[in-house]
């Protein structure tokens, strides 16, 4: 190709037992409640993006499609947030690169199960 590819990916492991967490196991709903309100936190995020940018780097009508084209295992506990991520191409052509979108947990308090938040 023209350019090399990248893959990024996180695991997240409960440090006490070595147990890998799937983000289903960081919320107390089921995928179809939580998703779509996951990716409603990241669309002003994007919003922002666009506006430090200059320019719309996203594909046209992609916030429409954000929950079927994300990755349930691209995501990352912070400290204070929920990272989730799309890979190049998913949401942007590749020169846009990973796409990172940190939601505190403060927006998603209603639906995470509070032991991954404390």
């Amino acid at each position: 190709g023209a350019h090399p590819n990248i893959a990024y990916m996180a695991e997240t492991f409960v440090v006490s037992t070595g147990a890998r967490l799937v983000l289903d196991d960081v919320f107390t709903v089921a995928a179809d409640a939580y998703l779509p309100q996951v990716m409603e936190q990241v669309k002003p995020m994007m919003d922002q993006k666009i506006a430090e940018y200059g320019s719309d780097p996203y594909y046209e009508g992609v916030r429409d499609q954000l929950t079927t084209v994300y990755d349930p295992q691209n995501f990352a506990l912070t400290d204070d947030s929920l990272l989730v991520f799309f890979s190049p191409y998913d949401i942007a052509p590749y020169v846009a690169g990973v796409q990172e979108f940190y939601i505190p947990f403060t927006a998603l308090s209603g639906i995470l199960d509070s032991q991954w938040t404390a």
